[in-house]
């Protein structure tokens, strides 16, 4: 393995970590006054991630156990989420297009909803009171933090959609994670998500592409190393036997971080109580989550 092995809680708070790094960064990006839209930013930031994901491949080869032969049957799958993640992607930096961007994280953390129910169904996901008064505390605390700031655009419209492909992908990681080791997953199909961002959306990148915006590059390599820190804990999470429902319910409070974000260095001060409220909600539900 690339690391020994710590608990899947470790790997989840991680991967939430680095999602609220990556999100903040990507609202500076697509509301920049001369952004690349959604869908070169997505491919792009999956192009950059693929790249990450070969290169540490390459330079652990030694210690990652990959054969292309018993790859094989994971083909069409691998396959599968590249041209989902290509759909997604752009509907998820869509969302993101607004003055508003904790509404738009509040919706797309319906995901876990849908990866709850298929981890349950697929996998066989544990079901107890415990874990869904966990999920629903942080649900709960998402939605305060939103309770006094309701504004909605039509932008937002796209997180709906991004949720549901969302909590399916999350699911198909986990399915996949049996079979490959993290990084050669990370290569490949993220490889594949840029591949088709760019045949699905050609006419884009060839005009946006050039002249290079310096800035906006900068950008999007910045953010992608943050989405591919979060991707990389999150497939390290289920491979030590963390569940999607759980995994995708931490990752969702990273909402919260970008609010204290806003908070603490943009200083957004309204609302302290009900933002404290909801950072003592989430950390709550995180703690039932890990601990049941």
């Amino acid at each position: 393995m690339l690391l020994s092995q710590p608990s899947w809680v470790f790997f989840a708070l991680i991967s939430v970590s680095f999602l609220a790094l990556a999100e903040i960064t990507q609202q500076f990006i697509v509301n920049n006054k001369k952004p690349f839209s959604p869908q070169v930013s997505g491919g792009l930031t999956f192009l950059v991630e693929a790249i990450f994901g070969a290169v540490l491949w390459f330079v652990f080869r030694d210690s990652i156990s990959f054969e292309w032969q018993s790859a094989t049957a994971l083909w069409p799958y691998i396959l599968f989420m590249s041209i989902l993640g290509s759909i997604s992607m752009p509907l998820y930096l869509k969302s993101f297009q607004v003055k508003n961007i904790s509404l738009s994280a509040t919706i797309l953390s319906l995901s876990v909803l849908v990866s709850t129910v298929i981890g349950i169904l697929a996998f066989g996901e544990g079901v107890s009171a415990i874990k869904f008064l966990g999920i629903l505390f942080i649900l709960g605390a998402i939605v305060l933090v939103n309770f006094k700031n309701p504004l909605f655009e039509k932008n937002h419209l796209f997180a709906f959609f991004a949720a549901g492909l969302f909590g399916i992908s999350y699911s198909m990681d986990k399915f996949i994670m049996g079979g490959i080791h993290p990084l050669p997953y990370i290569t490949f199909v993220f490889g594949g998500i840029a591949l088709f961002s760019f045949i699905f959306y050609r006419k884009l990148f060839l005009a946006e592409l050039w002249p290079i915006r310096k800035q906006a590059v900068q950008g999007v390599a910045l953010s992608a190393t943050g989405y591919f820190a979060y991707n990389l804990a999150t497939f390290l999470a289920y491979t030590v036997g963390g569940e999607v429902g759980k995994i995708d319910a931490i990752n969702n409070t990273q909402v919260i971080i970008i609010i204290l974000f806003e908070y603490f260095v943009l200083k957004h001060a309204k609302g302290t109580l009900r933002k404290l409220v909801s950072a003592f909600l989430a950390v709550l539900g995180i703690y039932l989550l890990t601990k049941f």
